[in-house]
């Protein structure tokens, strides 16, 4: 399994409307992807930093979202709440350190 992270500073007035299109436009399209197995969302409201944590079953899977424009759609939904760029990175997840049972900021 892979991951890809983006984290960035969300405005701090524009929280709901971020949370919103996330729920809303992010989260449907990428269920719709192929090799997508979930995400997570994590946020300090006092600081306004946060990452949401894409999984994908394939590195080819990731990739090919990269390649065919999907990633910079979503990007370009949220880029406007943000206070400065997103950073992305990409992992290789350890099935070691996965638990089925972890449910704390599991985007459905």
């Amino acid at each position: 399994m892979h991951a890809r992270v983006l984290s960035g500073k969300v405005q701090a007035e524009a929280f709901e409307e971020f949370e919103r299109v996330i729920e809303e436009s992010v989260l449907p399209c990428a269920r719709e992807q192929q090799g997508f197995r979930g995400g997570r969302g994590q946020v300090d409201r006092e600081t306004g930093c946060g990452v949401l944590i894409t999984y994908w079953e394939r590195a080819e899977d990731l990739s090919a979202t990269e390649r065919d424009g999907y990633l910079n759609t979503q990007v370009a939904r949220i880029v406007s709440y943000l206070d400065g760029p997103a950073v992305r990175e990409s992992y290789e997840v350890d099935p070691r350190l996965v638990h089925s049972d972890d449910q704390a900021g599991a985007l459905h």
